[in-house]
């Protein structure tokens, strides 16, 4: 991990560049606190967990997990210090939050299926550990009783809407196995940002993922994972950003990338989207903002911690 004055100096650089004039569309940075999903959808948030504050704007969704968080963390020491962490029964699960001044909170995602913690060699067998804001007013992530995460859905853009569309996020890969038991490429640990978009007029919602690590070496450019409404993804990596991918065991790193015109080009330009530029499907001002999420993924035979902070979201 870099040095501590080196992290304080890049936060305090990028603090001092940020426009005045940009809008926010997080209601607040990474928490010391965090409510827990259950792995089924659809269920109310079942605890929330952590160290300080009485509430929180963000959860973690844990995706194709065998056992769920317990709602008890473990202090690490002291229960005041913002340092904790809470793991599931087998252990194949874990999360970590730590505090480290200027740079706010920081929260480690680990996710471990080697020996008794297989999940099988599916490949629509994900075992994701993912962070993201709380989201009560759109359906394609609904859990109404909670602190709303964003701002008002006016104020939320559509695509038609912005030039720019601003991802902040510090990660950082502290280490990462792939093992041997599933046929390639069906082991492998990867580290994401993940930006949902709900189209108002038709209803349905395009998942815009920005891979930032993958064990196999894998590239993404425009690569399409679902492609039947009412759901379309479509994966890139940093590499179409021109930024950096992470490596295993390296420093982190700190990621500003504008995803605007890249999202306005691959739904303009998608053959699985009907119609042109001016039908409903591709019309820019009906793809709305509706979540955004950082995180990890693993499939078959894999471990990996990464770890997450810094997040921002938001245009000039």
């Amino acid at each position: 991990m870099r040095a501590h004055q080196f992290i304080v100096t890049s936060f305090l650089l990028a603090v001092l560049v940020t426009p005045s004039f940009a809008r926010d569309y997080l209601r607040s940075p990474l928490p010391n606190k965090i409510y827990l999903a259950s792995k089924i959808d659809g269920q109310p948030f079942y605890g929330l967990v952590g160290e300080k504050g009485k509430k929180s704007r963000w959860y973690i969704a844990q995706w194709g997990i065998r056992f769920e968080f317990p709602a008890v963390i473990d202090c690490l020491g002291s229960c005041t210090d913002r340092t904790w962490q809470v793991r599931n029964a087998d252990d194949s699960g874990r999360i970590k939050f730590t505090h480290t001044g200027p740079t706010g909170n920081v929260a480690d995602l680990t996710q471990d299926t080697f020996g008794s913690r297989l999940i099988g060699c599916d490949p629509t067998q994900e075992f994701d550990l993912l962070l993201l804001p709380t989201n009560t007013t759109h359906a394609v992530d609904n859990y109404p009783g909670s602190p709303e995460g964003w701002v008002k859905p006016s104020r939320r853009p559509t695509l038609g809407a912005v030039t720019n569309l601003h991802i902040q996020v510090r990660q950082e890969v502290v280490s990462a196995t792939q093992g041997t038991r599933c046929n390639a490429p069906y082991n492998l640990a990867s580290t994401l940002i993940g930006v949902v978009f709900l189209n108002q007029v038709t209803g349905h919602t395009l998942f815009y993922q920005i891979v930032s690590y993958d064990s196999r070496n894998a590239s993404f450019n425009g690569s399409w994972f679902m492609t039947e409404a009412p759901y379309f993804g479509v994966n890139d990596d940093m590499a179409v950003y021109n930024r950096p991918l992470l490596v295993s065991g390296a420093p982190s790193v700190w990621y500003d990338i504008d995803i605007a015109e890249r999202v306005k080009f691959l739904i303009r330009t998608s053959p699985y989207l009907p119609g042109d530029t001016i039908g409903p499907h591709k019309d820019l001002k009906n793809w709305q903002l509706a979540q955004v999420y950082f995180g990890s993924l693993i499939n078959g035979e894999a471990a990996l911690t990464s770890r997450h902070s810094e997040i921002r979201l938001y245009s000039e």
